[in-house]
């Protein structure tokens, strides 16, 4: 099985998103074009799987809110605000054809809920309680469930659960969990303390550890089956003024 770190996936340059290419598909935007040109910061781009459109947090309306942009090739487009509540939105997720929105919210809970919300209709509903705090939420490869972190009172740690949203059972994976990525046929690549673990079925299998130390990992994204792409941070173990 292969998997390989890239350094540099996109460039984040004075809150301005840059297309790229990722998993060898090119987005509609040339790589060396602006996805977004506002001033204000923008950031935590989240495309569709199918490539067609791109949410993110913008902070152009004075608070952190999550906007959408079309990516077709051809189209030309102002991104559009999708939430304008004045607390803190975050952390979107599009499903794959871009007609769904996940998102954390602070509005009704100061540590955010995960919402879900319907881009037609602009109606949603949300989909955890303010006893927990929750961050990240990604969707499951059918679109039927939901993942998120979740902090309990109490506790420093987050751990893994997912979400069925048919009958909304609610299951916990995995514990102490700081980022992680759910890919199209289901596998899961997590970060655990700086370390990068995979692990397919989390009912019969132990994580498998992918990387070791001296480096710091965290922000996958699994591309497919074989491929991860992920952030790096080395340190200098031995004070010698040099990255190890």
């Amino acid at each position: 099985m292969r998997w390989r770190s890239l350094r540099h996936v996109g460039h984040l340059l004075s809150g301005v998103l840059l297309g790229v290419m990722v998993g060898g598909t090119a987005l509609a935007t040339d790589p060396r074009d602006y996805v977004t040109s506002h001033p204000a910061l923008d950031y935590f781009p989240a495309p569709s799987r199918d490539g067609r459109y791109l949410a993110f947090v913008s902070e152009r309306s004075g608070n952190p809110d999550i906007w959408l942009r079309s990516l077709a090739s051809g189209v030309v487009s102002l991104p559009r605000q999708v939430t304008t509540h004045p607390a803190v939105d975050r952390d979107p997720a599009l499903n794959a054809n871009g007609t769904q929105l996940l998102y954390v919210s602070h509005k009704s809970d100061p540590r955010g809920d995960v919402y879900l919300m319907d881009l037609i209709t602009g109606q949603e509903q949300r989909l955890t309680d303010a006893r927990t705090g929750e961050a990240l939420p990604q969707w499951g490869p059918a679109g039927q469930s939901v993942y998120y972190l979740k902090q309990e009172i109490g506790q420093l740690q987050y751990d893994l659960y997912r979400l069925s949203l048919p009958d909304r059972q609610e299951r916990k994976l995995l514990d102490q969990v700081s980022a992680y990525s759910v890919g199209p046929d289901g596998l899961i690549v997590l970060v655990r303390e700086g370390l990068l673990y995979r692990v397919r079925d989390v009912q019969d299998e132990r994580p498998v550890l992918l990387t070791s130390p001296p480096s710091v990992d965290s922000w996958p994204m699994v591309v497919d089956r074989t491929s991860v792409v992920f952030t790096r941070y080395l340190r200098d173990t031995n004070a010698d003024g040099h990255v190890d």
